[in-house]
């Protein structure tokens, strides 16, 4: 499995950036939920852990700034991170057809 190459998001500052934040966990190639830790992420196929704890850490912080901003602006964050990884799932479905 090859792993495309981007920038992690550090700061959430609107409901674009948590957009934005879903987008590069999905490209991370994780089953993300907002309401799991991400020191408890383990890779199924090493079974060694996701992430480092200075990785999980920046990922729980953006989780957590994300319910804020989420919250603030009236979007449900369960269905907006559902959203934007079928999105990419159809978009790459579409792709190899």
């Amino acid at each position: 499995m090859h792993k495309i190459q981007f920038i992690m998001i550090t700061k959430i500052n609107n409901i674009d950036d948590v957009t934005i934040f879903f987008q590069n966990l999905y490209l991370e190639g994780v089953s993300a939920h907002p309401d799991d830790d991400f020191n408890d992420y383990v890779n199924y196929e090493t079974n060694e852990a996701s992430y480092n704890m200075e990785e999980a850490t920046l990922r729980n912080r953006l989780m957590n700034d994300s319910f804020e901003i989420c919250e603030k602006v009236n979007v449900d964050i369960y269905d907006l991170m559902m959203n934007v990884f079928f999105n990419k799932i159809d978009t790459e479905s579409t792709k190899s057809n």
